[in-house]
């Protein structure tokens, strides 16, 4: 009887042919052979290959975008953590270096990582980066100070581009400075949740909603989707309303998030969070007239109507534009 003969799969060719290309330092060519055989069955393995070709052709920015599609495998792989945690040195988004690093410090799998080695790493890196780009510091602090005083939100790529190349301690040195005088109500919120995912750990005085200075205690402060007041707010409006209404709960479900995420840190509903979950379900009952407007008296200190926050205020004025939408959509 005859030997059976083996031949490769088109994968195992193209892996084969991508790892000689990659011993030749021929990375372009190695990337073409890596990528056919991960068109025909992705894995993590063939990912970080393909991510190591783009980053010996200096395409740091794409290697990181690939890696999102194994993101959780990188996540808790040793290995795969310190290539894109150098990924992001290389790439000089030291912000975002930082925080990929207080997110694995909560991950067992990752307990033997040389966590100060790092972190020595990316402060020395930050060092020598913000003594030669002094002038772009500058042009960012000055630019937050401006959205501050505008009252505007900013775009997500402005923010990109703001945090980008941006040390540590230069982020923290603004962020400061603007949270002090804090106007703007969607600025406020978003510099905090920065700093509490970089892992700072001070107190800082940050002027509220309402124009009101607070000293913030960021040590044990949470993101505010993990907060268990938005979580009872949301719950109690499942429980008590999810059937009468599911298109309408959307809408208001949306409003509290959007809301609460405008108030953080100083988020007035901790105090009373199913008072607050009732009062925004009344609001939209008096919108669509479904009840008389005399129903929100006993809930009068719970409405943003009373808040003296400008843009919250019209955010809660659109109510009843956003209880007809829901309407039209039944």
């Amino acid at each position: 009887m005859g030997q059976t003969i083996l031949f490769p799969s088109d994968r195992e060719r193209e892996e084969k042919l991508g790892k000689t290309a990659w011993e030749k330092g021929d990375y372009g060519k190695a990337q073409s052979h890596f990528e056919r055989a991960y068109q025909a069955v992705p894995d993590y393995q063939l990912n970080r290959q393909i991510v190591s070709c783009l980053e010996k052709q200096g395409a740091f920015y794409q290697a990181l975008q690939f890696a999102e599609e194994f993101q959780e495998e990188y996540d808790q792989d040793p290995a795969g953590f310190d290539q894109l945690f150098h990924l992001y040195l290389l790439h000089q988004d030291f912000l975002m270096a930082r925080k990929y690093l207080c997110l694995a410090t909560r991950r067992p799998a990752l307990a033997d990582f040389d966590f100060a080695q790092a972190k020595q790493e990316l402060k020395q890196l930050e060092q020598v980066f913000a003594f030669y780009d002094l002038e772009s510091v500058q042009e960012k602090r000055e630019y937050l100070l401006q959205v501050n005083r505008s009252l505007f939100p900013v775009p997500q790529g402005k923010w990109e581009e703001v945090l980008a190349r941006l040390p540590y301690a230069s982020f923290v040195s603004i962020a400061k400075e603007v949270l002090a005088k804090a106007r703007n109500p969607y600025l406020r919120p978003r510099l905090v949740e920065e700093l509490v995912k970089l892992g700072y750990q001070e107190e800082l005085v940050i002027q509220d909603v309402k124009g009101v200075a607070q000293t913030c205690c960021f040590k044990d402060l949470r993101l505010p989707l993990e907060l268990p007041t938005l979580r009872q707010m949301l719950q109690y409006l499942e429980k008590e309303h999810g059937q009468e209404d599911p298109i309408l709960l959307d809408s208001i479900k949306g409003e509290v998030e959007a809301h609460f995420a405008l108030a953080y840190p100083f988020a007035p509903q901790i105090k009373a969070p199913l008072e607050w979950a009732e009062s925004y379900w009344q609001e939209y009952q008096v919108a669509l007239g479904s009840i008389p407007a005399e129903s929100l008296t006993s809930f009068a200190r719970f409405s943003w109507r009373n808040k003296t926050c400008v843009t919250c205020c019209k955010s809660s004025s659109k109510n009843e534009k956003n209880a007809k939408k829901a309407r039209d959509l039944v």
